[in-house]
């Protein structure tokens, strides 16, 4: 009880102080006089004299109305003020946020497929309340070495940092060309918030490594550890704009919400279709179906009835893989909906090796899709993560 009644006197006692600290002389004198007009009103029923009377109570209305009509007059220009103080804010801001949003959207989206693809679990977004994580993964990559890497896992991080210097030095600008003061002397930001800003290391790093990479004789590998030191220091810099500005880091993690859904489509069509656990996961599904529909086969006509052209093609597709029959599938692509997943999928697949060394069907495989045919490696269930070095 005494532990609740202290928690409870410490609020009242932080709101009076926040009360004290917007207090200023306009509203102090603006109390007085309600007290007064409610002082003159209340002794206006003492007297007795009908003229003194009125004359009191008219005397008490016009100061308590007077006064009220200040306060609201006040509430109005502050109101006005504080819209004038947001359309400011937001007039310096907003090609701040544009270049944020313009460079974070490149970065989190090659960072996390590449997370994907190599099946790390978890998405790195901002805005992040700890960068361990993040700090941890680029870490790692950064002792990579070119020269010991598998072809494939090369391509894979020379991709992931394939961002153009143009969303780099966007943002830089914009930060170093951000008023600071302007925004502290308009109590935009807290001092605290200042001091985070004004501190330049990370800005001043990151253009140091743009200069460097765009230098000539760089090698290889020093050009890509600059490259993720330069990624993960603007991932930092970004986090640390977000921390100061709610509102914009509101607006970034709503961007978040389609990159997931882009992360998620790519591990499903990617890497779960091509797992051990799907394959299984097909294998009994179909077992099941198969041991059902021999038990009830007036169901299996029904079904049948009810299924589309596109479930018909693809069971058709499914059984020449399995039978190995190329000149069946052949016949069949012409009536393929390139956008139906699905089915390249299926192609793509480890059990599709045989039929798909057919060169007039990788050929067709080519026209259909627009790009070359590679089978898709197996996901083994329960195999730990392979950085890709020899």
């Amino acid at each position: 009880m005494k532990r609740k009644f202290k928690i409870k006197g410490k609020k009242i006692i932080i709101t009076i102080r926040e009360f004290l600290t917007r207090l200023n002389w306009l509203y102090i004198s603006i109390i007085i006089m309600i007290v007064i007009g409610i002082g003159i009103l209340a002794a206006s029923y003492l007297v007795n004299d009908n003229d003194a009377k009125n004359v009191c109570v008219g005397l008490g209305t016009g100061i308590v109305t007077s006064a009220l009509v200040s306060l609201y007059i006040d509430a109005i220009n502050k109101k006005v003020e504080k819209n004038k103080l947001f359309q400011y804010k937001n007039m310096l801001l907003n090609p701040l946020y544009n270049a944020i949003k313009s460079l974070y959207i490149h970065i989190s989206i090659n960072i996390n497929e590449y997370r994907v693809r190599e099946e790390i679990s978890g998405y790195l977004l901002l805005p992040m309340e700890k960068t361990e994580d993040l700090s941890n993964f680029l870490n790692e990559l950064m002792s990579y070495k070119l020269e010991d890497m598998v072809e494939e896992k090369q391509k894979k991080l020379v991709n992931m940092l394939c961002i153009s210097e143009i969303y780099y030095r966007e943002l830089i600008s914009q930060f170093r060309g951000l008023p600071l003061d302007s925004l502290l002397y308009e109590n935009l930001i807290s001092h605290e918030d200042y001091k985070k800003l004004k501190n330049f290391s990370l800005i001043n790093l990151c253009m140091g490594n743009l200069t460097k990479i765009s230098e000539d004789g760089v090698s290889e590998q020093d050009e890509y550890v600059l490259k993720i030191q330069l990624l993960h220091g603007m991932m930092l810099q970004m986090n640390r704009i977000l921390e100061v500005f709610p509102d914009m880091a509101s607006k970034i993690d709503s961007e978040n919400s389609w990159i997931k859904n882009n992360l998620a489509e790519i591990y499903y069509n990617e890497i779960y279709t091509n797992s051990e656990e799907y394959f299984e996961e097909m294998m009994e599904k179909m077992e099941a179906e198969q041991k059902y529909y021999a038990e009830h086969p007036d169901e299996w006509e029904n079904e049948a009835e009810e299924e589309t052209e596109e479930d018909r093609l693809y069971r058709k597709i499914n059984k020449a893989i399995w039978a190995g029959n190329a000149e069946t599938i052949k016949k069949c692509f012409p009536e393929i909906n390139k956008d139906n997943k699905q089915i390249q999928s299926e192609l793509t697949w480890s059990l599709a090796r045989n039929v798909m060394k057919d060169k007039e069907l990788r050929s067709m495989y080519f026209e259909k899709y627009g790009e070359k045919y590679k089978m898709r490696k197996d996901k083994r269930k329960g195999l730990k993560r392979k950085c890709g070095l020899h």
